[in-house]
């Protein structure tokens, strides 16, 4: 990977996990270690891992990138964002999470939306009385 994609991806990072933290008053971490050992971009967010992408052009999510955070999310939820120069954020993340199930098939069956729709969503999920164990991945 060339020194100009990783910073970009790097402000891509820094820019979801600011813009993420405004609008959920939490603190988000940053993964520094990721090149040399991969795992996912961001955490902070119960039992969700981010994967955020920044690319030049298009109008949605190649299935690799969702493949990537799926393979490193391990027992976590994944979350996928991902922006395009001049467009806003979208979250790919699993329709079961969605629906408020245990995750079983997050490759297979995800969800796509504007960034906004699903913090929306996720203060839902959040506020419901279901303990949030109950997201995480993994045979029910």
């Amino acid at each position: 990977m060339s020194r100009k994609s990783r910073d970009k991806g790097a402000r891509g990072e820094r820019e979801f996990k600011s813009w993420l933290e405004s609008r959920l008053n939490v603190t988000i971490n940053r993964n520094y270690d990721q090149w040399a050992h991969g795992g996912f971009d961001l955490s902070g967010l119960d039992n969700c891992a981010l994967e955020i992408k920044r690319y030049a052009k298009g109008n949605l999510f190649r299935f690799s990138w969702w493949q990537q955070v799926v393979e490193s999310a391990g027992d976590l939820v994944p979350i996928l964002a991902y922006r395009f120069d001049n467009e806003d954020w979208n979250v790919v993340c699993p329709l079961q999470w969605l629906m408020g199930e245990r995750v079983t098939h997050a490759l297979e069956m995800a969800a796509f939306m504007p960034a906004e729709e699903w913090v929306e969503r996720y203060r839902a999920l959040k506020a419901q009385e279901r303990p949030l164990e109950d997201d995480l991945v993994g045979e029910g």
